[in-house]
């Protein structure tokens, strides 16, 4: 996975850096910049929780992004759009391209999560069985009505 948002993050520095030189340069350097330091950041191991969390924002954030831009300009295209090499074909892969981002961000926020939980549930259960006897299912006493 790490390979994969490399790549995604090189690739969207070169069609960042693709636009430099035309007249709106200046809209689309940042757009396409913002993915690709969202997606290269992925690349770094060890981040705090409130930073995955914000670049999962982030990433989800510039994965909608993208596709609103495209469906903005996508009614005035014509048929043959895709094959001109137009800038809604960027933004078209793009967006697809930030799933496999979001995707990193929220397996991170997921095993953090897990590893909290199952850290916690161990202590609990470890201070919980100094204070009480170990008793098996059949032995505990169910209240009556």
């Amino acid at each position: 996975m790490r390979y994969i948002n490399g790549l995604i993050g090189v690739a969207l520095l070169f069609v960042a850096g693709s636009h430099v030189g035309k007249t709106d340069w200046i809209i689309w350097l940042p757009i396409y910049g913002a993915g690709a330091v969202i997606a290269l950041s992925s690349l770094k191991t060890r981040m705090p929780d409130w930073l995955v969390w914000a670049c999962a924002v982030a990433a989800a954030g510039m994965m909608f992004g993208y596709f609103s831009l495209f469906f903005q300009i996508a009614p005035h295209l014509r048929g043959d759009w895709i094959m001109q090499g137009h800038a809604c074909s960027n933004l078209l892969i793009a967006a697809f391209c930030m799933i496999p981002v979001l995707s990193e961000y929220s397996r991170r926020m997921k095993v953090r999560q897990d590893s909290r939980t199952s850290v916690s549930e161990f202590s609990l259960r470890r201070l919980l069985s100094r204070f009480l006897p170990d008793r098996s299912p059949d032995q505990i006493r169910k209240p009556t009505a």
